[in-house]
């Protein structure tokens, strides 16, 4: 199928790699030239784990990781919008979050698409 005939498209960016923020622009332009860069887009942020080997000091509080994670979580949110997840594939962490915020977005869309049917999905 065809970015540009797809519903919804999911975006998975390595969070840990140092540029994983010039690699967004190259996809989402490359998205633009397919003529899919209206869709609604998913950033799915893997790797959390590696993120933290990477840029977290052992000797940080628990609290203050948190703090960090929420504030990272926060500055994507308002860099990409709404449709932001911090998961790890590795560890399964985020991903049950994931899976039910792409089900409640696939259930609006076939809503809308389908609203005489929405009933009986």
């Amino acid at each position: 199928m065809r970015s540009a005939e797809s519903d919804l498209l999911i975006h998975v960016i390595d969070i840990a790699h140092p540029q994983f923020e010039d690699q967004i622009k190259t996809v989402m332009q490359t998205l633009n030239e397919l003529k899919a860069g209206e869709k609604d887009v998913f950033f799915v942020f893997n790797k959390l784990d590696a993120y933290r080997d990477a840029y977290f000091d052992e000797r940080l509080e628990k609290e203050t990781k948190q703090e960090i994670e929420t504030e990272l979580n926060q500055s994507l949110v308002s860099q990409y919008g709404e449709h932001v997840s911090l998961v790890s594939a590795r560890t399964g962490e985020g991903i049950s979050d994931l899976r039910e915020r792409l089900a409640t977005e696939i259930r609006e869309i076939y809503r809308i698409r389908y609203p005489y049917q929405a009933r009986q999905w």
